[in-house]
């Protein structure tokens, strides 16, 4: 059985991967896949950062919380920022 976190930094070099190629090849989408991807791999060595330091056996995880939920939102506003600079959202 495969342990949740490496299947979900498996996943995230699969996007990765798959942002790079669509890049490659001038696909649309191809940087935002890329972007996902890389953010994707650096939240999941934020967390492999804080598992190893000891942080959330100290008690300390509500702080690696508010930190994921920043990194989301400045996720979510640079996807919508691109989508909106690539005509993706507008009609």
């Amino acid at each position: 059985m495969i342990d949740q976190y490496t299947l979900l930094t498996i996943i995230g070099v699969v996007i990765l991967i798959v942002g790079i190629a669509l890049l490659a090849t001038k696909k649309k989408g191809g940087f935002l896949a890329l972007l996902i991807g890389l953010l994707w791999l650096f939240t999941m060595g934020i967390y492999y950062t804080f598992t190893y330091t000891g942080v959330y056996k100290t008690g300390l995880y509500p702080v690696a919380n508010i930190i994921g939920i920043a990194i989301l939102i400045i996720g979510l506003a640079v996807v919508i920022y691109y989508w909106s600079r690539s005509g993706v959202l507008r009609r």
